[in-house]
């Protein structure tokens, strides 16, 4: 069942959104699916939806590299070393 036009658009300019989150860049050409129906439209964009929530949850695990003061240098925190304490060996 096709929707009005202001539907329509709002679904295609949805589409663009989460294509560029996906993909760095807004679709073109025959990536764009503007002679898709709207059905059509919506199973590529739960596509994109699926490929957005793997990237997502890909990134979160790749931050974790397991070693603790690597861990705290990312999130800001620095070791001892870093701002002048080297021990009482120095």
């Amino acid at each position: 069942m096709e929707s009005n036009s202001s539907e329509r658009d709002i679904l295609l300019s949805i589409y663009s959104d989460v294509y560029k989150d996906v993909h760095g860049i807004r679709p073109r050409g025959a990536a764009f699916p503007s002679n898709l129906s709207d059905e059509e439209i919506q199973a590529k964009l739960d596509e994109l939806d699926k490929q957005l929530q793997e990237e997502l949850e890909y990134d979160h695990l790749d931050d974790m590299d397991g070693d603790f003061d690597s861990g705290m240098a990312s999130a800001g925190f620095g070791t001892d070393e870093d701002y002048g304490d080297y021990g009482d060996d120095w």
